[in-house]
C-alpha cells in the first residue's frame, strides 16, 4: 500500500505541477503510523514531517515486534 501511495503522489505531483521540494508528510492518529513508515522508507522525499499523533511503528506482522529494540533508532536516524 505504501508504494501505491507513493506512485499516486508522483502521478498527482506531475499532473498538477506540484513542487517536490515543498511536499509535506502528515498523519493524524492511525494515519500517523503510515506517515512514520513513509518517512522511514523515503526520508529525503519530504520538506517536513509534522505528525500530530501515531506511534513510531505499527504492523500487522507479529514478528515485527521482535525488532522493538532496534526500530526506534532506525526511525530516529
Amino acid at each position: 500500500m505504501l508504494s501505491l501511495a507513493i506512485a499516486e503522489l508522483d502521478a498527482e505531483t506531475a499532473e498538477f505541477h506540484g513542487d517536490p521540494e515543498r511536499t509535506y508528510l502528515s498523519g493524524l492518529s492511525m494515519g500517523g503510523y503510515g506517515a512514520w513508515e513513509l518517512a522511514r522508507l523515503y526520508p529525503r522525499r519530504w520538506a517536513r514531517w509534522p505528525f500530530g499523533a501515531g506511534g513510531i511503528f505499527w504492523s500487522y506482522a507479529p514478528e515485527r515486534w521482535d525488532e522493538v529494540s532496534t526500530l526506534p533508532a532506525e526511525y530516529a536516524h
